[in-house]
Parts: C-alpha cells; structure tokens; sequence
C-alpha cells in the first residue's frame, strides 16, 4: 500500500554551504565542493571534476555523507541527486554549494535514492514548477515549498523495483553512450587516413 508524507517530516533540510564569488583551489585541504556543474545528466555526481578547496565556516559544519541527497533550488530544473558513494581520497570532508539543500533522510520507510528518484519524476518537476510560479520566487525553490512536496511512499520492495529499473535505464544510457564516442573515433580515424592518402 502506497502512502503520503510530506517531503519535510521525511527529512532534515538545510542549506548548503554559503560562498560568495569563485571557489578557490586548494590542493591539499582535504575539503571539496559540489556544485550544479559537478551534476552529469543522470544527477549523479561526477567526482573526477569535483575541486578541493578551502572553506570558512560561520556555523556547524555539514558534511555530505554518503546516503544523503542534494537537491538543487535554482534553474530551470530543479533535480535530486544521491550520494551513492564519495569517490575521493580517504577522509575527505566535503560539502555541497549553497544552490543545493541538503537532505538527509531520517524516515526509515523511505529510501534516501528513492527519494531522490521521486523527486526526479517528470511529474513531480513540474508540481515544483507550478510552484515557483504560484509565489513568484522566479527559478528558485524554497525551503517551505521542497519541504510541503507531497511524496508517494510505497512499500521498500517497490521502492528497490523503481530503482533497478532506473540503474538499468542509466547503465543502458551510459553504454550506448560509450559505443557511439567509439564509433565517432573510428570515424574521424577514417577521415583523417583518407585525408592524408589525399583520398585515393
């Protein structure tokens, strides 16, 4: 049986960490950011790109951990990603950039990446779409709205079901992906020998 809860008694939300202008490089702080650019087109974190750097903090630090979920407020789309894994060297700290919230699920009937997966329904885009125009806070998603976002919670076996479904969907994805930048290279290999034999 499906149910109802309201995203907010789901999970804890904060804002993530407040930077003004660029994020510095910082080789050798041990701490790192995500930002929006970090994000591929699956809402997973690319962490070969993510920056080490080095970060004040007014307040009490927050640090992802793996099972927590980003969710991006401004923007055209605003998706949610999961944090399956932190691929960076051991004991590094890292935090998320101010345009995320960060979620960290404490409902033990609800799947932290499927929660991300709902959010992520094309369905559920536009529910916070309709949103952001009905308070004119232009392209951003504030805390009440995410936190008033009705989620559909069934049981965890349903739950597993719709994300193997979306792994096998994003893996499919991925290795399409890799087969046509391999048949782009033979192409373009093609092109440059015929090239240079000046087409003979």
């Amino acid at each position: 049986m499906k149910i109802t809860k309201k995203l907010g008694d789901i999970a804890s939300i904060w804002v993530g960490h407040p930077l003004r202008g660029t994020i510095p490089d910082d080789s050798g702080s041990g701490i790192y950011m995500v930002q929006p650019r970090n994000i591929d087109e699956f809402c997973q974190v690319d962490w070969s790109s993510v920056v080490e750097t080095k970060l004040e903090w007014r307040g009490k630090s927050r640090w992802l951990d793996v099972g927590d979920v980003i969710f991006r407020m401004n923007g055209r789309t605003n998706h949610a990603t999961f944090i399956d894994k932190i691929d960076l060297p051991d004991n590094a700290r890292v935090a998320c950039h101010h345009q995320f919230f960060h979620l960290k699920v404490h409902d033990t009937d609800v799947n932290p990446a499927y929660l991300a997966w709902f959010i992520n329904l094309p369905e559920m885009q536009e529910v916070l779409a309709e949103s952001k125009l009905g308070v004119g806070t232009g392209p951003v998603v504030n805390r009440r709205m995410l936190s008033e976002l009705s989620v559909g919670v069934p049981s965890a076996e349903l739950q597993k079901s719709c994300l193997e479904l979306w792994s096998g969907y994003v893996d499919a994805r991925r290795a399409s992906g890799r087969e046509l930048a391999k048949m782009a290279g033979m192409y373009h290999e093609s092109v440059q020998v015929l090239i240079g034999s000046g087409g003979r």
